[in-house]
Parts: structure tokens; C-alpha cells; sequence
């Protein structure tokens, strides 16, 4: 997919989280003048939220041409392209530090975890807002299943954590933070509709891709899948403390 589709994709992400991410900062009373860090910010589906309105924002990726999209959307962020393990800031510099679907995709989700804790200042809150766990998918009708296993298969091939979600609480409870909840979202299945089982659709083909399938074979189960409306429940966990 193109910059402009991964953004429209990310957005809709975002959307599952917002009132879970407008209920920490008001837990947290955290002021509106924060200093706040997103890591893995890409287009900046989640970091331009309005809900960090006021908030000194930035934002670090490792892809430059993701950076260069949010930076043409909104000026406002300071952007850097830089590793979530290793991050090029000080120590107790930020209020809030989160990420949004992050760790299934980073090397060691423990060492970046540590990074996130080490640049947050005491009374400071890190959040983790969205981990997936694959393997404990839910998908409907059960024809769709063959679909969702090669997609697993495609997601683990690009170097995805397909355990991520149930390996946070693990990860997180070693930081020793206060007030610490790691939980996972409630499912609300809402009939089917045309945009959103073609973004679903994208996203199959673009990781069957990875399996090096032929484009006729990704595009019969694309049509499979759409034909059978399928839809897909992934347990998605959220955790929240302070330093």
C-alpha cells in the first residue's frame, strides 16, 4: 500500500483506541502544556489526535518516508527517525511516553519498555496502548479460517510477534510502575460494510504478499474474503502506570 492508504489504515486504528487514550490523560490529570513522546508515530494517526492539543508532541520512527508524510500534515510535531531500543533523549524528560502498536514489530519489547521508563520524568505516565495477540484470533464464518492462518503466516515471515498482547503484562510488571493495569479491549462486531472489509482486504493481500504468493492467488483470496464477509476479532491489549 501507498503512504496515503497505510495513513487511512492507521487512522482507524487510532480510532479504537481515542477513548481509551482521552481516559488516561484525564486519570493521569495530566496538564494540558505536557511534554508527550509517541514511539513508532509513522504518519501520525495518533500522535496529531486533537486530545494532545497544547501538548509539546514529539514523535520518533524508522521510517524517514512515513516522518515526512506527518510532517507535511501537521508542522507542529519535532520529528526524528530513531530506534524505540535507543532513544536520543535525556533522562525524566516527558509526561507522557505511549506507543500504538509498536512492540509486535520491535527486536526486544523488554529493552524498549526500559527506554520509555528511562526518558519519563517521576509521576510521569507510559503507556502502552495497543498490542495484538494473533494467535488468539477470532474469525467468522469458520470458512475463514485457512485465510487468517496464512496471514498469521504472513505476518510472522515480515517479523511479527504474532504473541505480543500476552507476552505485555510480563514485559511491563518488571518496570515496577505505580498504579500499573494492563487489561484488553472489549469486542463489538457491527455489520459488515463495504470500507471497512476492503481495508481488511488490503491488509491480507499486503501480507500474503510476504509469503511471495503469486498476485492471481492473493487476489482469489482476496475475493474469498470479501465474498465471505468475513470478520476478524484479535485480543488487543492496553497497559497503563507511573513512574
Amino acid at each position: 500500500m501507498n503512504l496515503e492508504a497505510w495513513h487511512q489504515r492507521f487512522l482507524v486504528q487510532a480510532a479504537w483506541t481515542r477513548d481509551f487514550r482521552r481516559y488516561t490523560l484525564k486519570k493521569f490529570a495530566l496538564p494540558a502544556n505536557s511534554i508527550i513522546l509517541e514511539l513508532g508515530c509513522g504518519t501520525g494517526a495518533v500522535l496529531a489526535d486533537p486530545i494532545y492539543s497544547g501538548s509539546l508532541r514529539f514523535g520518533i520512527d524508522l521510517d524517514i518516508s512515513r516522518l515526512k508524510y506527518f510532517k507535511h500534515l501537521d508542522p507542529d510535531p519535532h520529528l526524528a527517525a530513531a530506534d524505540a531500543a535507543a532513544l536520543p533523549f535525556p533522562e525524566q524528560h516527558f509526561d507522557l511516553v505511549f506507543c500504538h502498536y509498536l512492540l509486535l514489530w520491535v527486536v526486544d519489547p523488554a529493552m524498549v519498555l526500559l527506554e520509555m521508563q528511562r526518558v519519563l520524568r517521576p509521576g510521569g505516565v507510559l503507556a502502552v496502548y495497543a498490542e495484538p495477540d494473533y494467535l488468539g484470533r477470532i474469525d467468522l464464518p469458520a470458512e475463514a479460517k485457512p485465510l487468517w492462518l496464512l496471514q498469521n503466516k504472513g505476518l510472522a515471515r515480515q517479523g511479527a510477534k504474532l504473541d505480543a498482547g500476552r507476552q505485555l503484562y510480563r514485559d511491563i510488571h518488571n518496570l515496577g510502575l505505580k498504579d500499573l493495569e494492563v487489561g484488553i479491549y472489549n469486542a463489538h462486531w457491527q455489520e459488515s460494510n463495504a470500507p471497512d472489509l476492503q481495508s481488511e482486504a488490503a491488509i491480507l493481500a499486503g501480507d500474503l504478499t510476504a509469503l511471495g504468493l503469486p498476485d492471481s492467488e492473493i487476489q482469489t483470496y482476496m475475493a474469498e474474503w470479501l465474498a465471505l464477509q468475513a470478520r476478524v476479532y484479535i485480543p488487543t491489549f492496553y497497559a497503563y502506570g507511573r513512574k
